[in-house]
């Protein structure tokens, strides 16, 4: 059974200010008011190495992106996530 919407929307406000507050990333959510779900969260890591296949050797690049996707179901579903930056 989910969350009652109010409850649900309530808690993924919160701990998406407290992402903002605690690390240096960037979050860019589809629907600022929070109105339609699901909901997805544009995330873009900076200052994070990680290897990437480049002119064919691996290099470090330092700036990733991702989406997180939140349903409905969230928590009771573990948000959806799909890495959007080039890796191997």
């Amino acid at each position: 059974m989910p969350l009652p919407k109010d409850i649900l929307i309530k808690r993924i406000k919160n701990e998406l200010k407290e992402c903002k507050r605690h690390l240096r990333h960037h979050f860019v959510v589809s629907d600022p008011d929070f109105k339609k779900l699901p909901l997805e969260i544009n995330v873009t890591l900076v200052d994070t190495p990680g290897p990437v296949w480049q002119d064919g050797k691996v290099i470090h690049k330092y700036t990733h992106k991702l989406r997180i996707i939140i349903t409905e179901d969230y928590p009771y579903q573990t948000p959806i996530v799909r890495w959007k930056s080039k890796i191997f």
